[in-house]
């Protein structure tokens, strides 16, 4: 990994950028604990637990039973857990930091090259360096860098091959090349297609050489789709198994598992306008709008556009749908600041200079920070590695609401993270026996936030005298978030609480 080619000629200042970048990244992924979706463990982490013969089968999600899910991201986790257990490590939030950082590094480097292959077109050096200071402090990007997620890993082969492709090169070697990165990203997430079609296109006709130049692209990504399948097929046990295919058919068949909620197609402008935070998606919407006036030919913009309007007729919208391409985003916001600067008087771009750095600067800098040390989503792994590191040597009973228990989601538990002797009991209308009560074990109640509004559940925990022990975030934390982003305020009320209920108040 060449970071000293990575900084070329920059400046003190931009030196201090990125190297400040790199150590945001190493810190978030060390603290930005488990997963922070259910794919992003139930599809590739149990996935791999079950491929190295240690996850049960009930742990693993229906796309297992129909075979739908590209298996080359789990392998490479399966490489690294052996080698893990090979060095006696065994833990498993150890073994995940280790991913994150590995997957954080790869990220902020291949963010580096697509920066240095993007940011000539750019006029003014306050454009360049705001850009540097997006590619590394845009406060959402650190947190979705370290993921071990198909759309992080996909992301990280998308801004390589697309770095690569605006390299000059013309022989077959090139194009091959750019074809296995394309590849790797399609197979770690099949529809980046939306942006790898008509980046590709682009590439193919600006070459002078169509026929070689397609002939080449697409062995490197036929080489990488063929090696897919291949691994899908050792993973899932049949002869032949093309998940792309098996993918598209569950998700057009309207009787398939794909019946989720059906958003509007404005989903993803809403989403963008609100999911950041409004200051800061404001700042996405309207710098874009700019960015995309600036340079409308511009290949990676229409790839982009692409992406986001594909996805956009599709029914059924998540904003990590989206994560694919957030790392693009500082490209585009940097255009509109160019583009926005060239077109101002003097006296206007000193102040329209300053507007932009308090509009981005301050909000980005505390964002990233607080994300920096967050954990994931409603900190689930955070409070199960709370009671791994407190209690993980005894046996346990863990009562909880449906949904209460942060070691299943949507009902479905976790072999990788879950305690060897430990025993998750449902319970309904918060009762609790007192025969149930296991003297030779921890007793845990575990709740959301959300449960605190029952009468049932606050008289359930005075009458057992239960202790709060943890809270999978702060006080601090949860008002940071509702003020920060209020659109999302209901993730406070999903925040996990821990409490034991001792023998003593069973007198």
């Amino acid at each position: 990994m060449n970071f000293k080619g990575s900084l070329g000629n920059d400046s003190l200042i931009e030196r201090i950028l990125l190297i400040s970048g790199f150590i945001l990244f190493i810190i978030t992924a060390i603290n930005s604990s488990g997963y922070f979706h259910m794919d992003e463990h139930y599809q590739v982490v149990e996935f791999a637990y079950y491929g190295i013969g240690k996850g049960p089968e009930w742990a693993l999600p229906w796309e297992y039973i129909d075979k739908i899910r590209p298996t080359v991201q789990p392998v490479i986790l399966m490489i690294i857990l052996k080698l893990c257990y090979l060095l006696k490590i065994s833990d498993p939030y150890t073994i995940m930091t280790i991913v994150r950082i590995i997957g954080g590094l790869l990220l902020f480097y291949a963010i580096a090259v697509f920066r240095k292959r993007t940011e000539s077109v750019l006029v003014e050096n306050y454009s360049k360096r705001i850009y540097l200071f997006l590619s590394c402090f845009l406060w959402f990007i650190p947190f979705i860098a370290v993921r071990y997620s198909s759309e992080t890993w996909s992301a990280l082969f998308l801004l390589l091959g697309t770095g690569l492709a605006l390299k000059d090169g013309n022989t077959k070697a090139f194009y091959w090349r750019v074809g296995i990165l394309f590849g790797l990203s399609f197979i770690m997430r099949f529809q980046t297609a939306f942006y790898i079609a008509p980046f590709l296109l682009w590439l193919v006709f600006k070459s002078g050489e169509f026929i070689k130049s397609a002939i080449f692209v697409f062995i490197g990504l036929s080489t990488v789709v063929l090696a897919g399948i291949i691994s899908d097929s050792w993973f899932y046990g049949d002869e032949w198994i093309i998940t792309p295919y098996r993918y598209f058919v569950a998700f057009k068949n309207s009787g398939s598992h794909a019946n989720f909620a059906v958003e509007p197609w404005y989903f993803f402008l809403k989403s963008i306008l609100y999911y950041p935070g409004v200051i800061v998606g404001g700042s996405i919407l309207f710098l874009s709008v700019f960015g995309i006036l600036s340079r409308p030919k511009d290949p990676i913009i229409w790839a982009t556009i692409s992406f986001v309007f594909f996805h956009s007729l599709v029914g059924h919208k998540e904003e990590r749908f989206l994560f694919p391409i957030v790392f693009m985003v500082p490209y585009i916001m940097s255009l509109g600041i160019d583009f926005l600067l060239n077109l101002s008087k003097e006296k206007v771009r000193s102040i329209l200079k300053g507007g932009i750095f308090l509009l981005l600067v301050p909000i980005n800098l505390f964002g990233s920070s607080l994300i920096s040390v967050t954990p994931a989503g409603s900190g689930k792994m955070n409070f199960t590695q709370y009671v791994r590191r407190h209690y993980g040597n005894k046996p346990i009973r863990a009562f909880a609401p449906l949904y209460g228990n942060p070691y299943s989601m949507w009902g479905e538990f976790t072999a990788y993270y879950r305690e060897n002797d430990m025993e998750n009991l449902r319970i309904d209308n918060f009762i609790i026996e007192d025969s149930l009560y296991r003297d030779d074990a921890v007793n845990f109640f575990m709740i959301r936030k959300m449960d605190l509004y029952s009468p049932e559940c606050k008289k359930l925990i005075a009458d057992k005298k239960m202790k709060l022990l943890f809270s999978s975030h702060s006080d601090f934390i949860r008002k940071i978030n509702t003020r920060f982003r209020k659109e999302y305020e209901r993730e406070n009320d999903e925040v996990f609480m821990l409490y034991l209920w001792e023998k003593d108040s069973l007198k």
